[in-house]
């Protein structure tokens, strides 16, 4: 593994969506979001899944190794059900980050988009390693 990113959105106080990437060598091995419900619905979405780094924070940032990792400013999330677009959404991180994922960081984010075609704005929780 290279790079991984694990996010969690509330969509409201009953909807959650779980998000997670995993690429290695510039070549995802996995994106997936799924969905759950407080009644105990659950989803992984069958269709196209996107994510992406739309841009870099101005440095990178220097785990306890010394290793020099850049990690996100803004990023995206797009995301297909039954041939469906479910999830189209914008996030910047506007919380500093913080080492302690493993190697990695961890951070929050406020976003803004679709999901099921109604227009939404939220928070997300961020979880981020690149050691490439």
């Amino acid at each position: 593994m290279k790079v991984f990113s694990y996010q969690v959105i509330n969509i409201d106080h009953e909807q959650q969506l779980l998000l997670a990437f995993i690429c290695y060598e510039d070549q995802p091995i996995m994106t997936s979001v799924y969905y759950r419900h407080i009644d105990g619905t659950s989803i992984q979405y069958n269709g196209d899944i996107l994510f992406e780094v739309t841009s870099l924070q101005e440095e990178p940032l220097i785990t306890p190794d010394n290793f020099s990792m850049n990690v996100p400013n803004t990023f995206r999330w797009a995301a297909y059900h039954n041939n469906q677009k479910v999830l189209d959404i914008s996030a910047q991180v506007d919380t500093p980050y913080c080492f302690g994922l493993a190697a990695g960081f961890v951070s929050s984010y406020a976003w803004q988009g679709e999901f099921y075609d109604q227009p939404l704005v939220g928070r997300g929780y961020f979880e981020y390693i690149d050691r490439r």
